[in-house]
């Protein structure tokens, strides 16, 4: 099958003659009337009952411009929870066309049963401080040995540190150009540990800037995991002191 449309609102308007489409949706950075070349186009297309269980979405080109398309039932939006964390971008999108106002419906519903938490808990903060560290762990001793891998650990590394500074910021998920925005605009120090890290080549240089990165994240959530510290591997938001003091007690007893 081609897709044979001179431009993104001739596809809209085709969806709009389809009875089973309900609601069409719009979020990210482009309109559906840009056609200027960079960059994608997202947007979902609600549909009145499932179209396939192993099937959300399509990608494909309108006129050399990449489409991100979700198709998402009413069912789907009935969910005490998103699927996954790309469909909280429905959160803050926009709607093109709907039927019957189900679509508006649909969204002023998740807005409240999706809503993502922005309070840290007591997991998140063991977690993050855990990982963190043990990105440095990894790599404290054993730089040298394969700089290629040591190089690509740390640029993926950097990634995830990214995603947990949004959270610890309360920032909306999924939005890595808006966490640099921020971090440019209010931790220019932070920033600039990021713009050095990706203007040099020496791993050795690279290597201290992500650890400063590190330091800088944690700090407002109790720092990196010490060694003389025991952080636990939280299975719900938090336990109680008992609890905690219970599991020890069974793990470091000696008889």
């Amino acid at each position: 099958m081609e897709c044979n449309f001179e431009n993104i609102e001739q596809f809209i308007n085709l969806l709009k003659q389809n009875n089973e489409v309900i609601g069409i949706l719009e979020y990210g950075g482009r309109s559906y009337k840009d056609m200027t070349a960079g960059g994608d186009y997202d947007m979902t297309v609600i549909t009145r009952t499932c179209t396939s269980k192993d099937i959300s979405g399509l990608h494909f080109h309108i006129a050399g411009i990449p489409i991100d398309c979700m198709v998402k039932s009413v069912d789907d939006f009935m969910l005490e929870e998103p699927a996954s964390e790309f469909e909280l971008a429905h959160l803050n999108c926009k709607i093109l066309f709907e039927r019957d106002n189900i679509a508006s419906d649909l969204l002023e519903r998740i807005k409240y049963a999706w809503k993502p938490k922005t309070e840290l808990t007591e997991r998140d903060i063991c977690w993050f401080r855990f990982t963190y560290k043990h990105v440095i762990d990894k790599l404290e001793h054993r730089l040298h040995d394969d700089i290629l891998y040591s190089n690509y650990f740390m640029s993926a590394s950097l990634d995830w540190f990214l995603a947990c500074y949004a959270k610890i910021k309360k920032l909306e998920i999924g939005k890595p150009k808006t966490y640099l925005n921020y971090m440019k605009d209010n931790e220019s120090e932070l920033y600039a540990y990021f713009v050095d890290f990706f203007n040099t080549v020496d791993v050795d240089e690279r290597f201290r800037l992500i650890k400063l990165c590190a330091e800088y994240m944690t700090r407002d959530i109790g720092g990196l995991w010490k060694e003389d510290e025991i952080l636990l591997h939280l299975i719900k938001d938090s336990v109680s002191a008992y609890e905690k003091d219970a599991f020890l007690n069974c793990i470091f007893r000696t008889k």
